[in-house]
């Protein structure tokens, strides 16, 4: 396929980092590196301290604590950027326009035969995105894409410009650890659960402590607790508690080799999400690495995790204790070679560099009629 210019559009509140703990972020890190990578043009709008392989366009990064007032400053510091990209648009100087942002309704780019297509990722529920998906999708040229069959589903009738009727595209999100960890799975498993991501209360990370000192097991927390106060309520009350620091610890949020590690040596990952998860990183992250993922069935997470083979679906901390004990049954061999077949950063990129070429194709014919 021919190369191309991609302009990705990140949610602006957020760094795109292979560390950061938001996996929109870390998808389009990934993505971006992976074009880069392949000779495609790649240039991403994105908050100051944002690691590109590409170009980076910077947004003014904020604290955590951001008033609507702050919001409404970066909503429209992005707006003037591409009003400014696309004011001298011309001679193919972007093929597709690439948004990842939950709020991208406050800043989608301008509607214009001369300009180029929009691809919008969807990657929380319908439900998040209100009827702001709807009034985006009554736009020409732009197009939206599921990252798992599950929120595909929830998503119909399916909004925008439609490639094929009846149907959204669906790429599952790609790992980005996948292509560093083959033939590492010798190293010696330490023992320990582990839960990695957001430490809010919708994650459940307080029924993994749970589960775990039921089975006796150390557990490891990594992530961050963002300055949210119903986070870091949530932190001293539900969490904070039940740790000693040595069996029981929070780790904090951890940089990538560290994260790396902590996932290769656990005896398993405990994903006891509360809410209906679209996909999950941390379960691929897991899996590339051979380390089998105990989670409850969650929105799409049994799409991801098969039953006694590459880890465990469970019900409550009960049942989380039972699958941690039968962590060791897990192959984990199976759990690396699962996740390199369908969830690799490199497939992931082929399938948007894929589906980037069928929606400018789809334009041209639209602008022909």
């Amino acid at each position: 396929m021919n190369s191309l210019s991609v302009l990705s559009v990140a949610y602006p509140f957020a760094l795109v980092r292979p560390d950061t703990a938001g996996g929109a972020e870390q998808v389009l890190c990934t993505l971006d590196k992976e074009l880069t990578e392949a000779g495609h043009r790649s240039v991403v709008i994105a908050a100051k301290g944002s690691d590109i392989s590409g170009h980076l366009i910077e947004t003014p990064l904020l604290p955590c604590r951001i008033t609507s007032k702050d919001k409404a400053r970066v909503w429209g510091h992005v707006r003037d950027i591409l009003r400014g990209v696309f004011s001298g648009y011309g001679a193919g100087e972007f093929d597709i326009v690439h948004m990842h942002g939950v709020d991208f309704m406050n800043y989608l780019p301008p509607e214009a035969p001369s300009l180029p297509p929009v691809l919008i990722t969807l990657h929380m529920w319908p439900s998040v995105y209100g009827t702001g998906m709807y009034i985006a999708g009554a736009r020409s040229n732009t197009y939206f894409n599921a990252v798992s069959a599950t929120q595909a589903k929830a998503c119909n009738p399916v909004p925008g410009t439609v490639l094929k009727p009846g149907s959204m595209p669906v790429i599952e999100n790609g790992a980005f650890l996948s292509a560093s960890v083959k033939g590492h799975l010798e190293q010696k498993e330490e023992g320990y659960a582990l839960c990695l991501g957001r430490i809010c209360e919708e994650k459940g990370f307080h029924i993994a402590l749970e589960a775990a000192k039921m089975a006796g097991v150390p557990l490891v927390i990594a992530g961050e607790v963002f300055q949210y106060p119903e986070h870091e309520s949530y932190f001293r009350r539900k969490i904070l508690p039940g740790l000693d620091g040595i069996r029981y610890k929070f780790v904090g949020r951890v940089g990538w080799v560290q994260k790396t590690a902590l996932i290769r040596q656990a005896l398993c990952l405990l994903l006891p999400s509360l809410v209906e998860e679209t996909s999950s990183l941390s379960a691929i992250e897991a899996l590339s690495c051979g380390t089998p993922v105990i989670a409850f069935a969650k929105g799409a997470l049994p799409e991801i995790i098969e039953q006694g083979v590459t880890g465990f679906m469970v019900d409550g901390a009960g049942g989380m204790a039972h699958a941690i004990l039968k962590a060791r049954t897990i192959n984990r061999q199976a759990c690396a070679a699962a996740a390199l077949k369908r969830a690799s950063a490199s497939e992931m990129a082929r399938q948007y560099t894929g589906l980037y070429h069928e929606i400018i194709e789809h334009k041209k014919i639209n602008d022909l009629r």
